[in-house]
């Protein structure tokens, strides 16, 4: 029984993540019962064990990838939690400007994207102005 690292296998996890996925399907589709949790442990209980003890005793690339990439992102859903952004007028009309300034830009190399940016920004900068101003009435 191995433990440690895995040796990486490019060629095994390439050939597992594209062609052994159609084949995965047309057996769920014929085999009842395929690809179901447990059911390893009834048709070979004693691979079924091996491979749980090797999962257990060994790690791999992918394993400390995920783990390190799972830490990260609950730091950032606590961090999304903890702090709610309300957006303010100053933010729409900022946002409202540099769409502007952007399909102005755009206007020239790309006419259609730059006048879509121009009408979002001019939309987004009036909207931030409403706002501004019924925000300053009920102060």
């Amino acid at each position: 029984m191995k433990i440690g690292m895995r040796t990486p296998s490019l060629k095994r996890s390439l050939k597992a993540r594209t062609t052994s996925k159609w084949k995965r399907q047309i057996k769920k589709a014929v085999i009842p019962g395929y690809g179901q949790k447990g059911i390893g442990w009834i048709k070979n209980p004693k691979k079924a064990m091996y491979n749980k003890v090797y999962r257990k005793t060994t790690f791999g690339l992918s394993d400390i990838v995920k783990s390190s990439k799972e830490k990260s992102s609950a730091k950032v859903k606590k961090k999304a939690i903890r702090q709610s952004k309300d957006y303010t007028a100053k933010d729409y009309k900022q946002a409202g400007i540099v769409m502007i300034i952007l399909g102005l830009l755009l206007m020239f190399v790309i006419p259609v994207l730059g006048i879509f940016f121009l009408i979002l920004g001019i939309i987004s900068f009036g909207v931030a102005t409403l706002f501004s101003k019924k925000y300053s009435r009920s102060k």
